[in-house]
């Protein structure tokens, strides 16, 4: 069956999404298994389940509220229906500034931020959330970069974010390395509870 993608990001065109040329800056897209909807469910449209190993673990634990912060949009709503499909409460960002204006209104649990971005860097964003965290008392939410190189990986971690995932995103390792974060309903998401 052939991976899911988003169009211009090397990859061919996901149902529904139309064609876009990339944008300034890089974004990540995310792999997935699709398969045609379950028969008898009264559909002709082609869903686009993702085949996890390990997913009903975390489907039995709590959401979490993820900020994702990617210039191309191809990226953004592809990881949010992820996500969200997943019962997670996503939130998008398309620059570090956008980010931190939203971090200045919410909590997030989890935050993956593109190392790549038209201003602010990935990383310069990470560091101004862990400043913002700081100076308000917060509780610091786990922040993933999405990388493609190790100069990339070097600075991320460096800056403040707590570990990465290679690009293209897939979208096996991004939901395992979220559920290692769910916490059970009712308790709080421990910061670090991932290993990098």
């Amino acid at each position: 069956t052939p991976p899911l993608s988003v169009p211009g990001f090397g990859g061919g065109p996901v149902p529904g999404f139309g064609s876009r040329s990339a944008s300034a800056g890089s974004s990540f897209s995310l792999a997935s298994e699709q398969s045609q909807a379950s028969p008898g469910r009264g559909t002709e449209a082609l869903e686009v389940p993702v085949v996890v190993a390990g997913l009903e673990a975390a489907a039995r634990q709590g959401p979490l509220r993820v900020l994702v912060v990617d210039d191309g949009a191809g990226s953004r709503i592809t990881v949010k229906a992820l996500l969200t499909r997943e019962n997670h409460t996503v939130e998008v960002a398309k620059n570090g500034e956008e980010a931190l204006k939203k971090v200045s209104k919410a909590l997030f649990d989890v935050a993956i931020i593109n190392a790549v971005l038209p201003g602010m860097s990935g990383g310069d964003t990470a560091a101004s959330i862990r400043e913002a965290e700081s100076s308000a008392g917060t509780r610091p939410m786990y922040i993933i970069g999405a990388t493609s190189s190790s100069d990339q990986v070097d600075e991320c971690i460096a800056k403040g974010m707590d570990t990465t995932l290679a690009k293209p995103l897939k979208s096996e390792e991004l939901l395992e390395k979220l559920s290692h974060l769910a916490a059970p309903a009712g308790q709080e998401v421990v910061r670090n509870a991932v290993k990098p």
